[in-house]
C-alpha cells in the first residue's frame, strides 16, 4: 500500500518528487490534455463493460502497462530534473 504526503495543496505520492508531480498536474490541466483523456477513459470504460472477453484482455494489457510505465519513469527521470526548471 503506498502512501501519500500532503504538500501545499497537493499529495504527493510516497518516492514521486514534488517536481515531477507540478509538471504532470500542470500538463493534465490543459484543457484539450483533460477533454482527451475523460473521452478515451469513457470509451474505455464503456468496451471493457460490454464484453468480458475484451475485459480480460484490457486487464492483462494494463497490467503490462503498469510496468512498461514504472520502467520508463525511472530512466526518465534525469531527463526530468534537467528539463524541471525550464518548464517553471
Amino acid at each position: 500500500m503506498s502512501s501519500e504526503e500532503k504538500v501545499g495543496n497537493h499529495l504527493v505520492p510516497d518516492g514521486q518528487p514534488l517536481e515531477q508531480q507540478n509538471v504532470m498536474d500542470r500538463v493534465a490541466s490543459l484543457p484539450l490534455v483533460s477533454s482527451t483523456c475523460h473521452l478515451v477513459s469513457s470509451a474505455y470504460t464503456s468496451t471493457k463493460e460490454t464484453s468480458p472477453y475484451l475485459k480480460s484482455v484490457c486487464d492483462v494489457a494494463e497490467k503490462g502497462v503498469k510496468t512498461l510505465t514504472a520502467a520508463a519513469l525511472c530512466g526518465a527521470q534525469p531527463l526530468v530534473t534537467r528539463l524541471e526548471p525550464q518548464s517553471e
